[in-house]
């Protein structure tokens, strides 16, 4: 849905709920939880995630598609080796993902 939607339709949204003082999440985090002002939605660190936010359903789509290819044998084996869970994650299965993830890798021939 988030490529389907025109950018300033989403900047406009995003600042309808996450504004300064106007916002309704920010209005509901200040008035029903009693919690101060938030950061400002226009600084780095609000504009950030408004920007990356429409490119998580192609990154979770390759991420799914190329998680459900691997063999998990590897993975078990490695567990049965005593590799932890972030170890297994970092040494086993991210290499096996990389390839599928990063479009600049061109394929052998």
């Amino acid at each position: 849905m988030s490529y389907l939607t025109p950018p300033f339709l989403t900047a406009i949204a995003f600042v309808n709920l996450f504004s300064p003082r106007a916002g309704l999440v920010n209005r509901f985090f200040r008035d029903a939880l009693g919690m101060p002002r938030s950061r400002s939605t226009f600084s780095r660190c609000g504009v950030d995630p408004r920007h990356g936010a429409p490119h998580f359903p192609f990154v979770y789509l390759l991420a799914a598609s190329a998680l459900e290819s691997i063999d998990a044998s590897m993975e078990e084996s490695a567990q049965i080796r005593g590799a932890g869970r972030w170890r297994t994650a970092l040494a086993v299965t991210g290499p096996l993902v990389a390839p599928a993830s990063s479009p600049e890798r061109s394929s052998p021939s």
